[in-house]
């Protein structure tokens, strides 16, 4: 049989390779070429008597992101924000593209900020605990309209022997003995471990004592013999009792003219992490025999940060929640001074997101609900892909609730007798964890005394009726609750199905007829308070 194109194939676009039509002109299928194109492709099929033609209707679909899969390897036991990969895809549109691990994240081992895969939980890539593993990362790019997925294969390689590529900085005038910096390495056999330079070291400037680099000859580093010397050293690791197993690494010196060398670093912290949190240190050499002052002098937008001797620590730590500006970096440029020489460096602060964001609520309940009423519901975003799993850890005085699900329920209905205990309130801390990452938030349960409910409802709670609903929900907003509050609509699952703005002495209609059955939370939020209520929908 011989296969042919006999008519639509515009610019050549395709080609018959066997019995499959195959691209032949990648540019005659480009949108940028032209737009909404169409094949309307005529094949003939012959058999040297007869002939049979079909017609293929081939479309193009315009793709703004191209998205590769990628496989590679990384060493075992790589610390926790160690960078393995970058991210590589191709976007044309107008927008920006933020990365995100859907699946194959086994044991949360890798977290991405920015465009950068990082180890997330160093235990994860240990061999002595899982052997010969492989992470089958899938990968979403997007960029809120169109979005793409591919598949990172990172094998995880066996390692004994690893020592690390490192650049140190020298006082030109340093003496004999002079410590350089440690020679970074890791040894996981059990013979003893021999250090050696191999190549670089002009007029033998230095060697390597107990695992540091020291100066050797100091008239090598004199910058009146030779200016801005550089070394370039190749470090060697070898097992004393072996040929076999030996790594080599590029150790850079900088021989320096200035008393104060201040190095640029790069850092992540975790979204909203406490203020006083430290985020990393600055690091600098200083050959002076005066005392060096910091400051960060530009880049720390909402005051985020402060210096508490040479930690950079949480100022302000709304300013790195992801709610306010999501995959927020911070480039902050910190001066060292002595009061003579004065120098700067860049340090740039990721702000990687909280797998588990639990939100903060607040409930009341009328004394005497029996054993088992739902109070409320727990509302936490969780972006891994694990399980997570809730308790209470504080406040749950006599045991009055206790957690079923996602659902704060009464455990002990004697405890919530005014009876017992005038106005009480329950500030139940809970925890939310999955394995990896734990964060809490405290849970305020206040108990409407039954006498006075009909005061209680107008004072604290909502009208929200009819309950249940089934096509339209009816929300009063009075006076007591502020000229202008944010409506939510929260679904069992902590998911807000509706968001809105809404003011004092209006009642807000909501459309539920579209909405699953089951139990809802109309939740308001004011200025220094939230209250819920419970609604069933039908």
């Amino acid at each position: 049989l011989l296969f042919s194109i006999t008519g639509g194939n515009t610019d050549n676009a395709f080609q018959i390779t066997g019995d499959s039509i195959t691209v032949l002109n990648p540019s005659a299928i480009n949108y940028d070429t032209v737009a909404n194109r169409t094949f309307n492709l005529t094949t003939q099929i012959n058999d040297g008597v007869d002939s049979v033609y079909t017609n293929y209707t081939i479309n193009i679909n315009d793709v703004s992101i191209f998205f590769d899969d990628q496989t590679f390897t990384v060493e075992e036991k790589l610390p926790s924000g160690t960078v393995v990969r970058q991210i590589t895809s191709d976007y044309d549109g107008e927008g920006t593209l933020t990365y995100s691990i859907t699946a194959g994240n086994t044991d949360n081992a890798f977290s991405i900020v920015g465009d950068n895969i990082l180890v997330q939980n160093a235990n994860a890539l240990n061999y002595d605990i899982v052997a010969n593993r492989t992470f089958n990362l899938t990968i979403e790019a997007t960029d809120g309209t169109s979005t793409e997925t591919a598949t990172y294969t990172i094998n995880l390689e066996d390692i004994t022997l690893r020592i690390h590529d490192r650049t140190y900085v020298m006082y030109h005038q340093s003496a004999v003995g002079t410590i350089v910096g440690e020679v970074a390495s890791e040894y996981y056999g059990t013979d003893t471990l021999e250090l050696s330079i191999l190549s670089g070291n002009t007029a033998d400037a230095f060697e390597i004592i107990d695992s540091n680099i020291v100066v050797k000859t100091a008239n090598a580093l004199d910058y009146s013999i030779e200016a801005n010397r550089t070394f370039n050293l190749t470090l060697e690791a070898r097992e004393d009792d072996t040929d076999t197993i030996t790594e080599t690494a590029n150790y850079t010196i900088n021989v320096s003219l200035s008393l104060i060398n201040l190095q640029d670093q790069t850092y992540a912290i975790k979204e909203e992490s406490a203020n006083g949190t430290v985020v990393g240190q600055i690091v600098s050499n200083y050959f002076g025999s005066g005392t060096v002052s910091y400051s960060i002098t530009q880049g720390n937008t909402n005051n985020a940060f402060q210096l508490d001797g040479t930690n950079i620590v949480v100022q302000n730590s709304e300013a790195l929640d992801y709610d306010i500006v999501a995959n927020r970096t911070f480039n902050l440029t910190i001066e060292a001074t002595d009061g003579i020489e004065t120098t700067s460096a860049v340090y740039t602060i990721n702000i990687t997101p909280l797998l588990i964001n639990l939100e903060a609520r607040t409930y009341s309940i009328d004394e005497g609900s029996a054993t088992g009423t739902v109070v409320g519901l727990i509302v936490a975003n969780y972006t891994g892909t694990g399980a997570v799993s809730y308790s209470i850890t504080q406040g749950n005085t006599d045991n009055a609730f206790q957690i079923n699900g996602t659902n704060i329920v009464v455990q002990n209905s004697e405890a919530l007798d005014y009876d017992i205990v005038d106005n009480r309130t329950f500030n139940l801390t809970i925890e939310a964890t999955d394995g990896t990452e734990t964060t809490s938030a405290v849970y305020t349960i206040n108990i409407n005394e039954a006498v006075t409910a009909i005061n209680q409802t107008k004072q604290q709670r909502l009208l929200v009726y009819p309950n249940p609903a089934q096509n339209v929900l009816n929300i009063e907003i009075d006076n007591n609750l502020g000229n202008k509050v944010l409506l939510k609509l929260i679904n069992n699952s902590g998911t807000i199905v509706h968001k809105q703005i809404a003011f004092a002495n209006t009642t807000v209609q909501i459309n539920t007829s579209d909405l699953e059955a089951g139990i809802y939370f109309v939740e308001i939020i004011t200025d220094n308070k939230k209250i819920a209520e419970k609604v069933i929908i039908e």
